[in-house]
């Protein structure tokens, strides 16, 4: 899903959650009894020597365009500020952020829409770097195909494709590193993949397919660096996650409802399972495929939690240590955001945690006077202010991670 359709879903979802805005008010909750949030958060300007922010882009389009779209970038503590227009460096009408599965740190991609053969653009944010790539340069399939599908992530650019001559029998995945253009070639044989279950992860592709003979569903691993790939059968696992520092797989079990803690453990170095392992406290979250970042002994992950316009995915904090389940309410969280602002918030657009400085980080519009302008602010993970950063026209759709 592009960014742009995630923040009107957000929008959608807040809406008919309802506007009582004198609800109780939790700050990011336990697992069993969520903390009082301080009344109003801090409204006074903080020191920004006293507190530790990430650095962040923003991607977004104009509030007055809605076919442009522009990097937001930062330098010397958010003082110098540049704009770089996408649509523009990559030739693309209106183009939107290419999803990936795991959130995009560092780099990321825009694709060409509207067409069944979209070129890639993608934007480097460490080298401050631009290359655009051409679908018949990353995409060199053996055979001749149909029905192609495209995944980004980090250095890669994936395409599954179906055989031509024999759709039913034979699926292909093909990679291409972006950096040294080397590709890869994985032979799948006669499975279906379920293209809404794939997880892009570093060098790793972990995709779930389903056999067309006997209708079991299997995950296949796939590394885009060696060429190696392996198969784990799937009928007993509900949910995926990748531990991208420690390289290991969790493979969470199936449960009756919302209680899920016991997962075993894959380590991607060899492709083997190497052991079990349970949570101190259950966790909620989405089925099969989940987006996730680790930072020392903590896990960012999605809560599912119910609202009548359907599930909301609150961002929370995993403690692998002490068994804390911080699990931070967007559908509170937007409610309380003009209050610990001090600022007249109209649409909450996009959210995203940092582990390292221990920051929510906020993106919204806001009324100043007669006009709209976008924002981000840092808080604490007890919804206290460290900091707005203005945005101006361009809606903070998109959080990316320097």
């Amino acid at each position: 899903m592009s960014s742009k359709s995630a923040a009107l879903l957000l929008l959608l979802m807040f809406i008919a959650i309802g506007c009582s805005s004198d609800s109780d008010t939790p700050s990011s909750q336990n697992d069993e009894q969520g903390d009082g949030m301080n009344d109003g958060g801090n409204n006074d300007d903080p020191d920004p020597d006293t507190v530790l922010i990430p650095e962040i882009a923003i991607v977004g389009e104009d509030i007055d365009d809605p076919l442009s779209l522009f990097l937001l970038t930062w330098e010397n503590d958010y003082n110098n500020e540049s704009v770089i227009n996408v649509a523009a460096a990559s030739g693309f009408l209106n183009p939107s952020v290419y999803a990936t599965s795991q959130p995009p740190k560092g780099s990321f991609y825009v694709i060409e829409p509207g067409t069944a053969t979209p070129d890639a653009f993608r934007f480097d944010l460490v080298n401050s770097t631009s290359h655009s790539y051409i679908f018949e340069e990353y995409f060199t399939p053996s055979q001749a195909y149909t029905n192609s599908s495209e995944w980004a992530g980090d250095d890669y650019l994936y395409v599954f494709y179906l055989d031509l001559d024999n759709p039913l029998e034979q699926t292909y995945l093909h990679s291409y590193n972006v950096i040294t253009g080397a590709t890869q070639e994985f032979s799948l044989g006669g499975v279906a993949p379920l293209s809404q279950y794939v997880l892009i992860s570093g060098d790793y592709a972990f995709v779930l397919f389903q056999d067309n003979d006997t209708s079991e569903v299997a995950l296949h691993i796939f590394n885009a660096a060696t060429g190696e790939s392996t198969m784990i059968p799937f009928e007993n696992y509900h949910s995926i996650f990748h531990n991208s520092l420690d390289n290991e797989l969790y493979l969470f079990h199936t449960t009756q409802g919302c209680d899920r803690r016991d997962y075993d453990i894959v380590d991607i170095a060899t492709l083997q399972i190497t052991g079990s392992s349970s949570l101190q406290a259950t966790i909620c979250n989405p089925d099969f495929m989940n987006k996730a970042a680790f930072f020392e002994n903590k896990m960012l992950y999605e809560t599912i939690t119910a609202a009548p316009s359907g599930p909301i995915f609150n961002p929370s904090i995993y403690d692998f240590g002490t068994g804390n389940n911080t699990i931070i309410n967007v559908g509170d969280l937007f409610f309380q955001l003009a209050s610990i602002t001090n600022l007249q918030v109209t649409t909450f657009i996009s959210i995203d945690v940092d582990l390292e400085t221990e920051t929510i980080v906020v993106g919204f519009q806001y009324n100043d006077n007669a006009s709209t302008k976008g924002a981000v602010a840092f808080l604490t993970y007890d919804w206290e202010l460290k900091r707005i950063v203005e945005t101006n026209n361009v809606i903070p759709e998109t959080i990316l991670f320097e």
